[in-house]
């Protein structure tokens, strides 16, 4: 699996960026808050806010479809890690901010929706 990277970063030059993350294959544009000109080269992570209607995917299929939402999206990845709510989104990591029902088990592929995917420096955590 592909490891996530930063494709490019549009930067205001005061503390917000919007932030291009890809694998190769799949692409999700994240918002950053704080951001500042040297982040880019740091480890980071990303979490999903405002997420909703996690449910069992119909089909074990990568995707991220932008929705209307100027950040949004309908993501189907692989719950690789229960407990810390990890989906894998190709090679695409997000933490889930919402509990994840009872009937998904750890490597099942789920599908939700996001209204905002945020990025985070690690070590600013």
């Amino acid at each position: 699996m592909a490891k996530m990277y930063i494709k490019s970063v549009d930067f205001d030059g005061e503390q917000e960026a919007d932030i291009l993350v890809s694998d190769g294959k799949y692409e999700i544009l994240c918002y950053a808050l704080p951001y500042s000109a040297g982040d880019k080269e740091k480890d980071f992570t990303l979490s999903a806010f405002m997420s909703e209607n996690v449910m069992r995917a119909l089909k074990n299929e990568y995707s991220a479809e932008k929705t209307d939402g100027y950040y949004g999206y309908k993501l189907t990845g692989r719950l690789f890690d229960l407990k810390n709510r990890l989906v894998a989104v190709g090679g695409i990591v997000i933490e889930l901010e919402n509990n994840i029902p009872k009937d998904i088990a750890e490597n099942e592929f789920v599908e939700f929706e996001v209204g905002r995917i945020d990025w985070m420096v690690i070590d600013a955590l």
